[in-house]
């Protein structure tokens, strides 16, 4: 599920050091989260935008955002409004929980929208759900598991792999 994705991420950066915080859409601001954090990336999932929070977004030319889709079929009209909104100002790139093969498909509807569409199937927060002792063998920054398929090949070679020069990045999966 998306929380536990997110919680994941979460946990991850903080433990590189990384200030993280979570914000609860319907209970302040953007703009008042925005001109107190000052934040470099927004993590957020497209059923909790709403039309300040796109609007504090455009507005920050500086900020990132990593945006998670809903499924189409489930997404509401107003949601499709403001991912189609955040994609006509140059954020348009964003995750979906569907599988690769959608993702990448032609038909993908979000794709309609000038939105391209990267998988990031859903993970568990491992410091929350399987606390495992620490082997040597596995540590790493950042992992990446899944096959390497020819539909993934642009991404894993764009995103993915220039993770390398930075990252201690284990990857896992075949092909």
């Amino acid at each position: 599920d998306t929380q536990s994705l997110s919680s994941g991420w979460l946990h991850g950066f903080r433990s590189l050091g990384y200030f993280t915080e979570i914000w609860f859409t319907g209970k302040e601001s953007a703009f008042d989260v925005f001109d107190r954090y000052q934040p470099d990336v927004v993590w957020i999932h497209s059923s909790d935008l709403t039309r300040d929070t796109v609007k504090a977004i455009i507005d920050d030319k500086e900020i990132k955002i990593v945006l998670f889709l809903s499924d189409w079929n489930g997404a509401t009209e107003k949601e499709k409004e403001h991912v189609q909104t955040l994609s006509n100002n140059g954020h348009n790139i964003a995750f979906t929980t569907n599988f690769p093969d959608f993702a990448y498909h032609k038909g993908n509807p979000w794709k309609k929208l000038g939105v391209q569409t990267l998988p990031c199937l859903p993970a568990a927060d491992t410091s929350q759900y399987y606390p495992v002792p620490h082997e040597d063998a596995h540590a790493s920054d950042v992992s990446y598991i899944a096959n390497y398929e020819a539909a993934k090949q642009e991404n894993i070679t764009n995103y993915i792999f220039p993770l390398l020069q930075d990252f201690n990045l284990k990857i896992y999966g075949y092909g």
